[in-house]
């Protein structure tokens, strides 16, 4: 309560509020609380083991504002497995507009014209189905028609 203006604004997934309600399942163990001992762990950037024998100038040059997130891994467990960079439904999002990217590309390249010379794109058409006996229909002011 001192910390927090009222521990019903919480949300319910927050520890502190699992706490103060009496909700919290503590087992004794959390990744947080496993300790590795220094012999056998091995530190792990970029996908490469970093030696204690060397520097961290050495993997990433003299560049001192450089920030770098390593993971510690057991010797015996190898590198770790990579995170992937972005989740699966973005991933599909990307490929459907890449996709039609790549169809509207295709589109703005096609300027072939030779349905024009289809029958169906004939601008005339419907004035020579009109043509009754070998002469036009003609249209008089007034709509009377002979």
């Amino acid at each position: 309560m001192i910390a927090y203006p009222a521990y019903h604004r919480l949300p319910v997934y927050d520890p502190v509020r699992m706490e103060l309600e009496d909700k919290e399942e503590l087992d004794g163990a959390s990744e947080m609380q496993d300790v590795l001992d220094y012999s056998m762990t091995n530190l792990w950037w970029a996908g490469k083991e970093l030696r204690s024998d060397q520097t961290l100038e050495q993997y990433l040059g003299r560049n001192e504002k450089t920030k770098i997130v390593v993971k510690l891994a057991p010797k015996s467990s190898g590198a770790p497995v990579r995170e992937p960079r972005i989740d699966e439904q973005t991933h599909k999002a990307m490929a459907h507009y890449y996709k039609k990217q790549e169809d509207n590309k295709k589109l703005i390249e096609d300027d072939d014209d030779s349905y024009l010379d289809s029958e169906w794109a004939n601008p005339k058409a419907m004035k020579s189905a009109l043509i009754v006996g070998g002469r036009p229909i003609q249209m008089r002011p007034g709509g009377v028609n002979r």
